[in-house]
């Protein structure tokens, strides 16, 4: 990679090994900045300080950054992390107090098995 400021989007997409349209999601997101410079044509281009961040999530349950396969899925740093934040969230949500048990119906034979029967 040469000493550049700002790549067009498909080089950007190919330095990263992303598609085009991943690269518009990104942006459309607010994920990656993009920025036209005027050449002898407009030309849509992202910054290179982004496209190094690009892949950086911080750990929902820690803040450590880490490096994510996909940065816009992943919120864990491990999947301990992940277990423990979604144990917590379950322990929250748990009503307090003494849980009454669902109450089973008792099944009903219906007309046609009844006739069926006879």
């Amino acid at each position: 990679m040469s000493k550049k400021e700002y790549l067009p989007i498909k080089e950007a997409a190919q330095w990263l090994g992303v598609t085009i349209s991943t690269i518009h999601a990104w942006i459309r997101r607010g994920h990656i900045r993009e920025v036209e410079r005027p050449v002898t044509i407009s030309v849509r281009c992202v910054p290179v300080c982004d496209l190094k961040k690009a892949f950086l999530v911080n750990c929902k349950l820690c803040g450590k950054t880490f490096k994510a396969k996909h940065p816009l899925k992943a919120a864990f740093c491990s999947v301990d992390h992940r277990n423990a934040w979604f144990r917590e969230k379950a322990l929250a949500d748990m009503p307090r107090g003494r849980v009454r048990p669902r109450r089973r119906r008792k099944a009903r034979a219906t007309k046609s098995y009844r006739a069926a029967a006879k």
